[in-house]
């Protein structure tokens, strides 16, 4: 979404009020990653409240764990949330950001099929998107 975002505002925003448009970005992106952090907790919390009403020891011990590690912000999908974040930060060229996002993608050792088939979409969809709007 944000890499969206940005290309629009870099190539079609008069240069003048680019820093505007970030700044708008910017706190759009905060606010989603607010409402998606929200959630996130909420989940967690249900889960190990589920992982109680069930009395299951196991169960418990991993929500807690789970719910732990997100409040340290080490949970799993928070640390992969700011890596793509600060991939896609890092560069205003959309083939090195895809490439260093297949790079990233290609590292997680967790993945299962259908992972791989959302990461495709999302990585053909962006280039579509480029292609489409590239002036």
């Amino acid at each position: 979404m944000r890499e969206k975002l940005d290309f629009i505002n870099s190539n079609y925003i008069p240069e003048e009020h680019q820093a505007q448009v970030r700044a708008d970005i910017d706190n759009y992106m905060e606010r989603q990653l607010t409402v998606r952090d929200k959630s996130m907790k909420r989940m967690l919390d249900n889960e190990l409240d589920y992982a109680k009403f069930l009395k299951d020891g196991p169960r418990i011990e991993e929500a807690q764990e789970n719910v732990s590690a997100y409040a340290q912000g080490n949970y799993r999908a928070q640390i992969e949330i700011w890596q793509v974040m600060a991939i896609s930060e890092s560069t205003e060229d959309t083939q090195v950001m895809t490439d260093k996002l297949t790079q990233w993608y290609s590292r997680i050792s967790y993945r299962d099929a259908e992972q791989d088939e959302q990461f495709d979409t999302l990585i053909s969809s962006w280039q579509q998107f480029v292609e489409k709007y590239q002036k």
